[in-house]
Formats: C-alpha cells, sequence, structure tokens
C-alpha cells in the first residue's frame, strides 16, 4: 500500500495511482493518517460529520470503511485493521509521501549542519519533488485536515528555503534569484526569503534590482506588521549599496518577519 497526499489524495492499486473517489472516503482515511494508532469510531463519526450526525452514522461509518478495504488492500493482513472500539491504520516504511518527505528534510538538515551542503540540496530537491499541489487539497478541510495541512505545507516551506540557502552556499545564484523570487509571492511575510533574493540579486551584480526588493520587502513589512525591515535585511542592503554582497542570507522558515 502505497498513499500520497502531498497534492491531491491517491492511493497506489498495485498498478496504478487511484483516485479515492467519495469525499467521506477520503476523509475517513485523512483522519486515519493524521491521527495515527488506533482511532476511535466516535472520534471518526465527529470527523467526518461534525456534531450532526445523520441517524445510522455508526453503520455508514462501517460501510465507509469496507469500501476504504477493498480499495487499499482488505483481508486478515490488510492494512486497516479493527482496534480499540476504532480502527488503525498500519503503514510501513516508505507508505506515506508525507513521511518519505519528512525523513528526507529531516537528513537535510543534518548534511546541512556538517557541510554537506551538495548532498543537502539534492536531497531537497528530490523531497521536494514528491509535492504536486497543496497538501490534502481535494480532502473536506474540517479543524484536523486544516490543521494538518497548514503543518504540511509549513515544512514545505522550511524544505524549499533551505535548499535557497544550500544554493546560495554552492554559488548558485541564478537558481537563488529564481527560486526566492516565486516564493515571496507564496509567502511575503518570511524576511528569510527576502534576504535570499535581494542577497542572490546582489552576488549577481544586480544592485538596483536587489534595492528595489528591500523596497518592495519593506512596503509589505510597514503595511502588514507595522515593522521595519530586520537586521540582516537591512545588512544586505547596506553590503549591496557598497557593492560588498558575499552574505550569506541565515536559514529561518520559522522566522515570518
Amino acid at each position: 500500500m502505497r498513499i500520497r497526499v502531498l497534492g491531491t489524495m491517491r492511493v497506489w492499486d498495485g498498478d496504478r495511482w487511484t483516485v479515492v473517489g467519495a469525499a467521506q472516503q477520503r476523509l475517513l482515511l485523512a483522519v486515519l493518517l493524521i491521527d495515527g494508532g488506533a482511532v476511535g469510531t466516535e472520534r471518526l463519526v465527529e470527523e467526518i460529520w461534525g456534531g450532526h450526525p445523520p441517524r445510522g452514522a455508526y453503520g455508514t461509518l462501517h460501510g465507509y470503511v469496507f469500501r476504504l478495504r477493498r480499495l487499499i488492500g482488505q483481508g486478515p493482513n490488510g492494512p486497516l485493521v479493527r482496534r480499540d472500539g476504532g480502527y488503525e491504520l498500519i503503514l510501513s516504511d516508505g507508505d506515506l509521501d508525507a513521511h518519505v518527505f519528512a525523513e528526507i528534510l529531516a537528513v537535510a538538515r543534518r548534511e546541512m549542519g556538517v557541510g554537506r551542503v551538495e548532498r543537502a540540496a539534492s536531497r531537497l530537491t528530490h523531497a521536494l519533488g514528491l509535492w504536486r499541489g497543496r497538501a490534502l487539497a481535494d480532502v473536506t478541510p474540517t479543524p484536523a485536515v486544516v490543521a494538518e495541512a497548514a503543518r504540511l505545507e509549513r515544512a514545505r516551506l522550511e524544505a524549499s528555503e533551505l535548499r535557497v540557502r544550500a544554493w546560495s552556499r554552492l554559488g548558485r545564484h541564478i537558481e537563488v534569484v529564481e527560486a526566492a523570487r516565486r516564493l515571496v509571492e507564496q509567502h511575503p511575510l518570511c524576511e528569510a526569503l527576502w534576504e535570499h533574493l535581494m542577497a542572490g540579486l546582489g552576488a549577481l551584480g544586480r544592485r538596483h534590482e536587489a534595492l528595489d526588493v528591500y523596497r518592495r520587502a519593506r512596503e509589505v513589512m510597514v503595511s502588514a506588521l507595522g515593522l521595519e525591515p530586520g537586521p540582516r535585511l537591512r545588512a544586505i542592503q547596506r553590503n549591496v549599496l557598497d557593492d560588498d554582497c558575499a552574505i550569506d542570507p541565515p536559514y529561518s522558515a520559522s522566522r515570518p518577519a
């Protein structure tokens, strides 16, 4: 069994990737993946129907489980088992793309920490290639799904920023600028991305563009947060003005401004 959640939900049926057709089955599968371990039937009913379950909700839930088992594998050795008054989805290594992504990202962090920058950049490219759109894109946005999707997207931003930093250390400034320009459009309050973009342009000798980036970043920060740019972005501005752009922006995916 293999499952994709980094984008629209898909299940590998042994020959091809298959859509989980019914919205309720997608949500059921998502909750089993998000919660992990044995998930009680009350919890599943609450997540699928909120505070207004229909009459016979538990019977309907069992029907969803039966159809989901037909899709992902059934029988005594199937991955979806009855346990502790609920159900548990048994995963093996490599079954879920989100787990694979997290494992690669963790390795890349360690490699960056010990100076294996080229290898880290390669791993991060592989990890980001697992994404096919927004996390859990076609799953009903219940509170649990929204929270999990946001967590996964934060990890995606972390991986994207870490790869940009790796490219910067490797002197691949064209890639830095192209990636950072896309990322600041998606995450305009992440100041570290503006730092990468500005420093990359400066390293390429594109001083006027770099200074324009500083002006744009300042406008965003002041307008949205009421804050002036931080010391790193101001330092990069001074270096660009001095025509000395050998500055490596810090890795700081969690720092919005």
